[in-house]
Order: structure tokens, then sequence, then C-alpha cells
């Protein structure tokens, strides 16, 4: 039996997958209500905190191609990085005007609040925080206003966007998180949750699927499981849209890539999902 952290029941679970990848290894297992997948038994505190602790940028830390945090937080990799975070802002709705405050929660080296600066008007408040003191540490460097988890409340504040860019699947504790930064957003604030979605690609790809990220990736929802777990936040889905196709540009070449990904958009069946959370009126 497991009690899902996404759907909150506590169910029959079945063993879906395991990987291992140099010292780290993970087994996944499947909710019995909402199927969405969760690494029993969870990793101890102090091998997650070492992951994280000891130059995670430079790390591949895991078996897959086209994941890899060396390549993703690159400085000649910002563009590439730049072009995802608005092309996921349009399908959001999310508009350049309005957004008065913005807090990144796991904002790493600052790359999201580098792109903010751009993008939204220049008296946009940005702020962000991490779990990691070394890449909070980054990310002062980088000229970026941040804080630790621990003095969210301190900066005496709310915020208009929220945001969680690969993150929230990070977390022992996705609900006590949400449950937290709920308190932080402005009356009409947004929550933006960018986390894998458990669905068809998973289904085929099984223990080779790329977001199966041992000790890292410690639960990953379905869709049924995204909208329970808004439900238990006492929250309202505003926007729930998915994305990619599982067909990396190295082996499925243009067109045909941009074409599969832009199916798997329209018809549903991506393998990332993009949620945004408003508190209910």
């Amino acid at each position: 039996m497991m009690t899902c952290v996404w759907c909150g029941k506590t169910r029959k679970n079945s063993r879906y997958a395991r990987v291992v990848w140099d010292d780290l290894d993970s087994t996944w297992y499947r909710c019995g209500e909402c199927g969405s997948l969760m690494i029993l038994p969870r990793p101890s505190g102090k091998l997650i905190r070492k992951v994280y602790e000891n130059d995670y940028l430079n790390k591949r830390l895991q078996p897959h191609t086209g994941v890899d945090s060396r390549i993703r937080y690159a400085k000649e990799y910002r563009p590439t990085v730049f072009a995802e975070y608005e092309l996921s802002l349009a399908d959001l709705r999310i508009k350049k005007t309005g957004v008065r405050s913005i807090l990144d929660f796991g904002c790493a080296d600052g790359v999201f609040l580098e792109f903010c600066k751009k993008h939204f008007n220049a008296n946009t408040k940005l702020y962000g925080t991490d779990i990691s003191e070394h890449l909070l540490g980054q990310a002062k460097d980088n000229g970026w206003n941040v804080v630790p988890l621990g003095d969210l409340e301190k900066l005496g504040r709310t915020f208009d966007l929220i945001t969680l860019w690969d993150v929230i699947e990070h977390l022992d504790d996705p609900g006590a998180v949400i449950t937290r930064l709920k308190k932080l957003l402005s009356p009409r604030g947004q929550i933006l949750l960018e986390t894998p979605r458990v669905g068809a690609l998973s289904e085929q790809f099984g223990e080779h699927w790329p977001h199966l990220l041992p000790v890292q990736h410690l639960s990953l929802a379905s869709k049924e499981g995204m909208q329970k777990f808004a439900r238990r936040m006492w929250l309202m889905i505003e926007k729930h849209v998915s994305f990619g196709g599982n067909a990396p540009g190295s082996v499925v070449p243009q067109p045909y890539k941009g074409a599969y990904d832009r199916l798997a958009k329209k018809l549903d069946f991506g393998d990332v999902q993009l949620v945004t959370l408003k508190k209910k009126s």
C-alpha cells in the first residue's frame, strides 16, 4: 500500500520501473488510484542533499540522453531555454503586463530570473529561492535577489506569479510546499507548475522514460493525479496543457520532430505538463 502525494489516496501499488545510475538506485511504484508514480522507499535526506550540494549544475546524474544539467544551465544554451519559457508562458496565456512580482521557487543559478528581466515589465520585482545553498550563492553572484527557503515569509510580500519549473517532482511533500506558497499569492496570483506527466508516452517507454531520474524525481503525476492534487490544495486549475513528444532532435530530424511535437501538444499526449493554479474565489 502507498499514500499518493498527488491524489492523497492510500491504495495498492504496483512496481513500475527500476533505474540505476552510478551509485543512484531508485524504484518507482504506481498509485492504484490515479496512476501517478513515486519512488519507494524514499531516498534519505542525506543522499538527496549530496546530489544537490556537490556541484549539481555540472553533473549528468542520470542515464538518459537529452536530460543533462551540464547542458541545461550552460550559458550557450540560454537562447533555447528562453524560447521554451516564452512558448510556455504563451501556452498558459500569461501576459507580459500585469505581473508586478515573481517568485521563482527552485531558481538554481537564476536562469528564469534572467529571462524575466528581458521578458516582463522593467518594474516587475523578481525574487528567487532554492533548497541548495550552493545554487543560491551562484544566483546571488549573478546579481539576483534570492533568499533561503526559510526566509520567504520574511520578505513580507505576496506574488502575482510563483513558478516551479521542473521542481515539484523533486519535492518529498509537494502538498506542504504548495500550501505554503498559496499563502504568498496575491489575490489574483497564479502558481505555475512545469513537471513531467505520466501517461501514454511513459507507458510506451517504461524504464527508459527519460523522466525517471533516480533520487531526483521523487514523484511524477499523471494528469488525473494533478487534477486531484489541485482539488486537495483548494486551488483551481486555470490552464492545463502538455507538450513534448519524446522525439529528441538527435534522433528525429526536422521537420518531423517539429510536426510530432505539435501533434503531442494538440492531442494532449505530451509527457510534460504545464499547469496554472489559482485560489478559489
